[in-house]
């Protein structure tokens, strides 16, 4: 069984002595130099935020969109084709954020949903907008829905069906 810390995300178990089988993590089979994020706020944050697992409770960095438009797109390839199991997504914590879930500081707030789109290499905000569905659509929970997990802020959620996440060169997360 994992260790508590651990239940839930996918990532190298070896260290815990867990079984194999149990996932780890993408982050080396990325492809760092290609990664790109459309309407980032701070250049080249897309990248950095695609943390170290122990890395991943981390303020920052953070990723922000442009203030006079939300929406983001992150486009992630991969080195080889991969299977993606879960991905895990940090909110603001609940002592950045109210109950409206908006950031007092800056005026920012967290996405509700995230689009997944997988295997596409050109896409933008409108073909992405025009495409029927995303390969999956993921609600997030607001930081402060769970107390438990407003200090880490980490929710993990896993993709299903698994088969949508196969063969896997790249994935492009879109918010809202």
């Amino acid at each position: 069984m994992d260790p508590p810390e651990c239940q839930g995300h996918s990532h190298d178990h070896s260290e815990h002595g867990a079984e194999e089988g149990l996932g780890q993590s993408l982050r080396p089979q990325i492809d760092f130099p290609s990664v790109v994020c459309l309407n980032e706020a701070v250049p080249n944050s897309g990248q950095l935020v695609l943390k170290l697992h122990e890395d991943r409770l981390t303020d920052v960095p953070n990723l922000l969109s442009n203030p006079d438009d939300p929406e983001l797109l992150l486009h992630i390839p991969f080195t080889e084709a991969v299977t993606i199991k879960s991905i895990s997504i940090r909110g603001r914590s609940s002592s950045s954020t109210t109950n409206s879930n908006t950031n007092e500081e800056d005026g920012t707030s967290p996405p509700h949903t995230v689009k997944l789109f997988v295997n596409h290499t050109h896409l933008d905000f409108e073909t992405a907008r025009d495409m029927e569905e995303p390969t999956a659509k993921l609600v997030l929970l607001p930081p402060h829905h769970l107390p438990e997990l407003s200090s880490s802020g980490t929710i993990d959620y896993p993709l299903r069906p698994a088969g949508r996440f196969q063969n896997t060169i790249n994935i492009l997360p879109k918010s809202p």
